[in-house]
């Protein structure tokens, strides 16, 4: 993404009309940041599933 560093990342998501985000900051190469973006999306889908129970 254009002005940000290597390895920023952003999620976001929307839930029952509630939507929301986050910056994430992650070291290493491509692949690396790709596992690290993978992870932290997969979190945040656990995290979002438990609040919707």
């Amino acid at each position: 993404m254009e002005g940000q560093p290597a390895g920023t990342v952003f999620i976001g998501w929307s839930l029952r009309g509630e939507t929301g985000h986050a910056k994430h900051s992650f070291d290493g190469g491509p692949a690396e940041i790709l596992e690290q973006t993978e992870a932290a999306a997969l979190q945040q889908l656990l995290e979002l599933a438990q609040k919707a129970q």
